[in-house]
């Protein structure tokens, strides 16, 4: 059995120390298909820019109505994550802001493996850039990413699946 997890999370910036996480989406694939998915908007104490409202879609009134507190989420995560190897697309970024996360709410650190889908699209597939929008887009696929943490999960998990069929990359 083949079992790993697709991450991704939106954030008020891009420093793990002085910005916050906003929202967690994830999705356990076993055998090449999607088993379980985990997706929250995370509440925050501070407003949120004008510029991630418009990045994102999400609002301050969103996270004050269906946030849920950063430790709730993250303990949630963890054990929906197991120790299984997390898939990313720039996928250092999210695991920073995670691990930074989890250590302050959790006092726990990830030993997941991580395998990123920017470094293997940059290694096996030739573009004219390495967005995840723009693979996703050459990829054929039907799902796109927008900003919202799902649909980028859903979008990179797509992407990685294409990888390795294409370029039977090696699980």
């Amino acid at each position: 059995m083949s079992a790993y997890i697709v991450l991704d999370i939106e954030t008020t910036g891009l420093s793990p120390q002085m910005d916050e996480i906003i929202e967690i989406g994830a999705i356990k694939v076993v055998d090449g298909e999607i088993k379980e998915v985990f997706n929250h908007l995370v509440w925050v104490e501070n407003s949120l820019s004008e510029f991630i409202t418009n990045l994102t879609g999400i609002t301050t009134k969103m996270l004050e109505l269906e946030g849920v507190p950063v430790k709730k989420v993250l303990g949630d995560l963890r054990l929906f994550i197991e120790n299984l190897p997390i898939v990313g697309h720039n996928v250092n970024f999210d695991i920073g802001f995670i691990q930074h996360q989890m250590g302050l709410n959790l006092g726990i650190v990830l030993e997941n493996p991580l395998i990123d889908t920017l470094t293997l699209a940059r290694r096996h597939y030739r573009s004219y850039n390495y967005k995840l929008d723009t693979l996703a887009k050459q990829f054929n696929k039907k799902y796109f990413p927008s900003h919202r943490a799902i649909n980028d999960v859903l979008a990179t998990y797509e992407l990685y699946e294409g990888l390795l069929k294409i370029e039977k990359i090696s699980r």
